[in-house]
């Protein structure tokens, strides 16, 4: 089963990702395999802090874990 959400990149523009759940460890790597080719110095591991995710409607399925709160 395969799930979907939209995202609007630093470009201003609309893209629908479409996913498999537990296939990324975390979004940030989701979003870097995906559709964005230079984003951060880690490469979406959750290092660096160069990189920010905002989300504007819906919710988590789950509680952030310590790294996500903080950045």
């Amino acid at each position: 089963m395969s799930y979907s959400f939209d995202i609007i990149d630093v470009r201003n523009e609309w893209l629908t990702i479409e996913f498999i759940p537990n296939k990324y460890d975390n979004l940030m790597i989701l979003l870097y395999d995906r559709c964005i080719e230079e984003w951060g110095d880690c490469k979406g591991r959750a290092w660096c802090g160069t990189c920010h995710i905002e989300i504007v409607s819906g919710e988590i399925p789950r509680e952030l874990d310590i790294d996500e709160k903080k950045t």
